[in-house]
């Protein structure tokens, strides 16, 4: 396995988490090792490394806790240190390689484990080295394999490795100047150029019995152990779609009250020192004021300040009664209900809690424009913290798959109780629009009829691939609210001093009675130079955040591709997909890691009007 990729912790969560394909510095296409290898060391001491303080994140993705990737030590002399050297393994990939003298092109398949940087090629009097090649095959299900070389040059999955293989160039460009030559003893050779390998279904049509075997070499897999239906493609290694990190992000709500002492207790039961003992305890005793007499009378000092009753009552819920462990493996809340716990923290309320810092402003206080009106109130976030958990991928296309499909990508034997994750701080402002307001305007017909162009082009594109949203969740409150986070967004990077990929954009829609909001928020959370500088709070107080709506208002009025991007965008939507109206990179597009729906299913006209309809925007002028 390889070491030489020094990459920073937030990178192993996106975009180099387990299974992407990235390559080192030293021009070595490496992918990156399932979690299995991960904190696998002798004498490793995992509690440095845990994340578990966001037991609602947990119990979305069925995990108990999360770990920080580990970081890499040096160990010095003379000085004991905990946890040096550890390292992230990555595997070779692809396996194949090729000579690098024009004159020869030889192909060898190396092991995924092979260490040498260059390896010399093996042919008589060549002197080339030999360099991974181009190409690699890759799943729609995730699967991702080398180049099936022998099969592509015999037109068969039933193909006889005799002989030898070599990769030729005839001058000519595109990939059919490129050609596999099959040289064999005795006989004459056969060659076949790559034309087209990297079209859908070519690899079905051209081989004949061909299929995806299912191969993991992420796990260290180097043949197929299943059959997949999933159709395998041509791609080049350096591909954009051959990794889709999924990432699941959770904002920190300091538990109160009792739930605050529950949590405390549980963290305590869970270090490692009184886990262990604990788990033994309970291992031959069924009952917990028993198995709580035994942990106090041993550790009975991280438990000062806490009653013995409230420690069994953890005991019975967390560590005895795997069923009614609602924090982890029960929890099937939806993203609408996870996301209202947050909305309901933030709307309009004053707090200052730990890594959660909030102030409420009501709109009296914003009387410096009309169009505040259209809140309901305003929040300055002035310190949060995010988790981020990485919790599976997608290839070729960001598709939908469940919680516990993703994890098993992740292990190669059992599914463990933990995912990778990291977790930032920052700043942000919080808007909670005016329900009453919001729901008169979309019952607008013009608005409807907008809308549902844009919800027709979501059905077509999801007829032919998975995504996570529903048709029926694209409401007119949807849409607009996320465009008018774009647009803001866009201002903010003029106004705060923070770069715009270093915001983002947090969504809380839901038109359901019961969970009903209608709010947004836009944050800073980097782990990086870049933390809370107080900017972006500072543009949100009373007498600033008017001027930066105003402005970022006025500046959507006109997108410099008007009229093509109000008027021809409105009528048949651009973008991948036709999945945008009047919105464009000129206008109210975002840097990817900036908007939580990879910039679709935006429309300015539902902000601020169209040319004929002005009146249709929430935001129109009075």
């Amino acid at each position: 396995m390889h070491d030489i990729l020094p990459i920073r912790r937030s990178q192993l969560i996106a975009p180099f988490g387990v299974g992407a394909i990235p390559t080192g510095k030293d021009g070595i296409s490496l992918i990156t090792a399932g979690l299995d290898a991960w904190f696998d060391d002798d004498g490793v001491k995992e509690d440095e490394f845990l994340i578990n303080d966001e037991p609602r994140l947990a119990g979305r993705l069925h995990v108990e806790e999360f770990r920080l990737p580990p970081d890499f030590r040096r160990s010095e002399r003379f000085h004991s240190a905990e946890n040096v050297n550890l390292k992230i393994p990555f595997l070779r990939f692809p396996q194949w390689h090729s000579c690098s003298n024009p004159k020869c092109g030889w192909l060898k398949k190396y092991p995924l484990t092979y260490m040498e940087m260059e390896p010399r090629c093996e042919e008589p009097r060549c002197w080339g080295k030999m360099h991974q090649v181009r190409f690699i095959a890759v799943c729609e299900n995730g699967h991702v394999q080398d180049f099936p070389w022998w099969e592509w040059v015999q037109e068969t999955a039933h193909s006889v490795e005799e002989g030898k293989l070599y990769l030729k160039s005839s001058g000519g460009g595109g990939l059919g100047g490129l050609k596999v030559v099959w040289k064999r003893n005795g006989h004459s050779d056969v060659q076949r150029t790559l034309a087209g390998i990297t079209k859908e279904g070519a690899l079905l049509e051209r081989i004949t019995n061909f299929r995806c075997l299912g191969i993991r070499p992420w796990l260290g897999e180097e043949v197929g152990t299943m059959n997949c239906d999933g159709k395998l493609r041509g791609a080049l290694r350096s591909a954009s779609n051959l990794h889709f990190a999924q990432i699941a992000s959770a904002i920190y709500l300091p538990p109160e009250g009792t739930e605050r002492k529950i949590g405390e207790i549980h963290n305590i039961c869970k270090r490692s020192e009184v886990g262990a003992a604990l788990a033994m305890v309970l291992s031959f005793c069924k009952d917990e004021n028993v198995a709580t007499e035994k942990i106090l009378n041993k550790y009975g000092k991280h438990f000062e300040g806490y009653s013995k009753s409230d420690v069994a009552f953890v005991i019975k819920k967390y560590f005895m009664n795997a069923d009614a462990d609602e924090d982890f493996s029960s929890n099937d809340t939806s993203e609408e209900k996870f996301r209202y716990a947050e909305f309901a923290r933030l709307n309009n309320r004053t707090q200052d809690l730990d890594h959660l810092k909030t102030v409420a402003n009501p709109i009296s206080k914003y009387n410096r424009s009309e169009q505040m009106k259209k809140f309901s109130s305003v929040v300055l976030v002035e310190k949060l913290k995010e988790t981020r958990a990485f919790n599976g991928f997608s290839r070729v296309n960001s598709q939908s798959v469940s919680v516990l499909e993703r994890n098993r990508q992740l292990w190669k034997y059992k599914p463990g109780k933990w995912l990778p994750a990291y977790q930032v701080f920052g700043e942000g402002i919080f808007f909670s629009f005016d329900n009453v307001r919001i729901q008169e305007w979309s019952k607008l017909a013009a608005v409807q009829e907008r809308v549902k162009k844009l919800v027709d082009n979501y059905r077509i594109a999801a007829a032919n691939r998975s995504f996570e949203r529903t048709p029926e969740s694209i409401t007119p409150q949807f849409v607009m609210i996320h465009t008018f986070a774009h647009l803001l967004l866009n201002q903010l990077t003029f106004e705060c001093g923070y770069s715009s990929a270093s915001l983002r954009e947090r969504l809380f829609v839901s038109s359901r009675e019961e969970i009903l909001m209608n709010g947004v928020m836009i944050y800073t959370a980097s782990g990086d130079s870049e933390g809370s500088m107080g900017g972006l709070v500072s543009s949100g107080r009373p007498g600033n955040l008017e001027n930066v709506l105003e402005r970022a208002l006025d500046n959507a009025t006109w997108c410099s591709s008007d009229p093509i991007c109000m008027e021809v965008g409105g009528m048949n939507g651009q973008g991948p997909d036709s999945l945008n109206l009047a919105a464009c990179h000129n206008c109210a597009l975002l840097p990817e890691t900036a908007c939580e729906e990879f910039n679709r299913l935006l429309d300015r006209g539902l902000v601020i009007g169209t040319f004929q309809n002005p009146e249709m925007g929430y935001f129109r002028r009075s």
